[in-house]
């Protein structure tokens, strides 16, 4: 006998089957996670477009809002899921498909890494299954992107993960940092990269970071050449689709040279984002206008809001130490414990070079 089910029940069904905490009949961060999770095990490696365009396709009759603003959701989670440690994106890698060049998205090997407060975090795709811990996926607390699991009193959850084959990460691997620089001595290696670049011709819909509009709101920032002069954080199109990010030099709003980001600096490999992110942040500091932060207090600790992004280096700091929760008037938000709010505001400061908004 053939039964229609309604979209909300094959939601729940979802959840069910994923061992999600929450079964909401909701299209939630858990299951579009989840869900992405699965299709990168069956279908990676493979580019970043690829991949959210068959999840896309398989939610096609279950959301509310247009495809397009599902696609750009589905990509700021497949960026959590970098972020957080599932995926991994790598550069210039040789694949069977040579339609698609460029930035890869690979599975990464089931890993764990150990709090000081018994949590542990769990990361990694397994192909043929839906969790890289199968016997103790009951325990698993989803979190948005994250996923946990607690330690019984007197387990040692660490031996058994092992013995499960997971690889266990030390914290120094996971939150490893670039050296600590001024913003000057930043930006002064990176415009030095840039002048002893040739002359290039114009490159076509090429975009910048302009520095002179608003700090607070990201997006807002990007706009086309049109009459800037000066080194500008851009964004240019790549020959087999996405982008390529790029520190450029213009004159009268014409290109005057440019070099590809990310590159190599203080011995640590960037993604291009995080790169270009923290280089605006160097280009906004040494202007006077430092991109901001704020704090709010909040029972369970203290709320760290962000206006722009921040490389994946950093944000892994958060990823360890709180949780991300819903943003209200800024681009995202983590609770940090207070005991550890007053480090994790010196690390800003003296890293980002972040200012607290006034």
């Amino acid at each position: 006998m053939i039964e229609e089910i309604r979209n909300i029940d094959l939601v729940i069904n979802l959840k069910q089957s994923f061992g999600l905490n929450s079964f909401k009949p909701e299209v939630d961060d858990e299951l579009l996670a989840s869900c992405i999770r699965r299709q990168a095990g069956f279908q990676c490696p493979c580019s970043k477009i690829t991949l959210v365009s068959s999840v896309s396709q398989s939610f096609q009759h279950l959301i509310e809002i247009p495809i397009e603003e599902f696609i750009v959701r589905l990509e700021e989670i497949v960026e959590k899921l970098i972020i957080g440690g599932d995926l991994l994106e790598l550069n210039e890698v040789a694949t069977n498909d040579l339609a698609a060049k460029g930035t890869w998205i690979f599975p990464a090997h089931p890993s764990y890494l150990p709090r000081p407060n018994g949590r542990f975090l769990i990361f990694g795709i397994v192909p043929d299954e839906i969790s890289p811990i199968a016997s103790l996926a009951h325990r698993i607390i989803y979190a948005g992107c994250k996923r946990t699991i607690n330690q019984n009193e007197g387990e040692d959850l660490d031996h058994i993960l092992s013995d499960l084959g997971l690889t266990k990460i030390s914290e120094s691997a996971w939150l490893k940092l670039p050296k600590i620089s001024s913003a000057q001595d930043y930006l002064l290696a990176m415009n030095k990269k840039l002048s002893n670049a040739t002359q290039s011709g114009e490159i076509s819909e090429l975009v910048i970071l302009d520095g002179k509009k608003s700090n607070i709101y990201y997006r807002g920032r990007w706009t086309n050449p049109t009459n800037q002069t000066g080194n500008y954080v851009g964004k240019r199109p790549h020959l087999y689709g996405g982008i390529i990010w790029c520190y450029v030099e213009l004159k009268d709003g014409h290109l005057v040279r440019f070099i590809d980001i990310p590159f190599r600096h203080n011995s640590i490999n960037q993604r291009g984002c995080d790169g270009a992110w923290q280089l605006q942040m160097a280009i906004d500091y040494c202007a006077g206008n430092p991109q901001l932060y704020d704090i709010r207090e909040d029972v369970n600790g203290d709320i760290f809001d962000f206006f722009s992004p921040i490389p994946l280096w950093a944000e892994r700091r958060f990823i360890a130490l709180g949780e991300m929760v819903e943003s209200k008037n800024c681009l995202f938000s983590y609770l940090i414990p207070k005991s550890d709010s007053q480090s994790e505001e010196r690390f800003i400061k003296e890293n980002l070079w972040l200012s607290r908004k006034q």
